[in-house]
């Protein structure tokens, strides 16, 4: 019985959230960097490294529609109605339009620049 009750709930907890969908929906997703992180980039050491933990901000018509924090390797994903939005950070962050197109999540990578020169 009690075996029954685990697997009559199963599928309600499944819909509670976690994983995004597999299709349908409409987003962004891709990865932040940073950089340069050192004065002079020098061939066969990295020049930037992955935006940990930075929160980015997409608004439309002057309003925050959502937000997203990034993973400890750069990377996001945020579900957005479909759309232009403009994009913001703590920094500034590159490209800061982005478009998001109907059914599909769209891969767009963000870069700050740190201005160490």
């Amino acid at each position: 019985m009690r075996r029954l009750a685990v697997l009559a709930a199963f599928p309600l907890l499944s819909a509670c959230g976690g994983a995004q969908p597999a299709s349908g929906g409409s987003g962004l997703q891709g990865t932040v960097s940073r950089g340069p992180i050192t004065p002079a980039c020098v061939q066969g050491k990295p020049c930037t490294e992955p935006a940990r933990g930075v929160t980015l901000s997409f608004s439309k018509d002057g309003s925050v529609v959502a937000r997203v924090k990034t993973s400890d390797d750069g990377t996001f994903r945020v579900n957005l109605p479909v759309g232009r939005y403009f994009v913001q950070g703590v920094q500034p962050v590159r490209p800061q339009h982005v478009s998001v197109s109907s059914g599909s999540f769209l891969r767009v990578d963000f870069s700050i620049d740190t201005k160490i020169r």
